[in-house]
């Protein structure tokens, strides 16, 4: 029996033939097609949240993860204020920014190195913001890249490592477009408060989802479906997502989710400790982390946000 739909990912010649067979055979052909998801800040954004959420979408498992945030479009009027503040957080970034990340197994350096020569060959900047030294249990250097040129590689290519590009811009909306028409998108989070006309702009980029102030750090697992014709970017979702019309998701509080939750070593080792005073299934191992606890007020005071 053959199959009703195929949904492929790979090189367009065998694409093309599958097509040709596809037209032969009446299954319907959905071609996927490698995406980069975006950040935008506008000049209205929280700035101290918005590098949250680039830290977290750009470098959280080292940039491996699918969903990871490559590219991120700031309105001029913040720019530079972004870029220094960004700039330093990543210098700065704890092991839990990167959720504890050894990506040695999944990451092409020698690829990553070839797309940052020819970055850097056709006009862009790259900094490595910890040099040699990256912070507290990561074992691979973040690079943020400036001025990239549509003809480099790396504007039609994923980066599929710690990286991200910035983009300074006068127009968000105009500047998003046009990347996108280099490689698309399958979410774009939007952070600060645009106007009407502004917003009318950002809903209508074809994207799978479009949300604001909704941080998207866990990947696409919750994006919709084909935004134009019949290619879709890829997803994490299965197909019967895949064919749910564009989401637009807004937000007005998003200072109350999780994932501004401002992570620090200490704070996690105790939040393991709760976890386990709460969950543990070997009772030693519940009395023991409770004990931790209850004898640690700092270690409280973290938990509850204090500190």
């Amino acid at each position: 029996m053959g199959a009703d739909k195929v949904i492929f990912e790979g090189d367009p010649e065998l694409a093309a033939r599958l097509a040709r067979r596809c037209v032969a055979s009446g299954a319907d052909l959905q071609v996927i097609r490698k995406a980069k998801d975006m950040l935008v800040v506008l000049a209205s954004a929280n700035i101290e949240r918005a590098i949250t959420a680039a830290l977290s979408g750009a470098f959280a498992s080292g940039g491996l993860r699918q969903g990871a945030v490559e590219r991120i479009v700031v309105e001029a009027a913040v720019y530079d204020e972004f870029r220094m503040r960004f700039i330093d957080a990543v210098r700065t970034m704890n092991s839990h920014h990167a959720q504890l990340a050894a990506i040695h197994d999944g990451f092409n350096p020698r690829r990553a190195q070839l797309l940052v020569e020819d970055a850097i060959a056709g006009g862009a900047r790259v900094t490595y913001p910890a040099g040699e030294n990256p912070g507290r249990w990561i074992h691979w250097k973040a690079a943020v890249v400036e001025a990239l040129p549509p003809s480099a590689k790396l504007s039609t290519e994923n980066f599929e490592g710690p990286g991200c590009v910035l983009y300074r811009s006068e127009s968000v909306a105009e500047e998003a477009h046009k990347l996108l028409r280099l490689l698309p998108a399958n979410n774009i989070t939007v952070l600060g408060k645009p106007d009407r006309g502004l917003t009318a702009r950002l809903e209508a980029l074809p994207a799978a989802r479009v949300a604001f102030n909704e941080p998207l750090l866990a990947g696409a697992a919750l994006s919709g479906g084909a935004p134009v014709g019949a290619e879709t970017p890829r997803t994490m979702c299965g197909p019967h997502s895949m064919l749910r019309p564009k989401l637009v998701v807004h937000s007005e509080d998003a200072g109350r989710r999780i994932g501004w939750f401002p992570y620090t070593d200490d704070k996690a080792y105790a939040m393991m400790d709760a976890i386990e005073a709460m969950y543990g299934t070997q009772a030693g191992k519940r009395m023991k982390a409770s004990f931790k606890l209850l004898l640690n007020p700092t270690m409280r005071r973290l938990l509850q946000g204090e500190e």
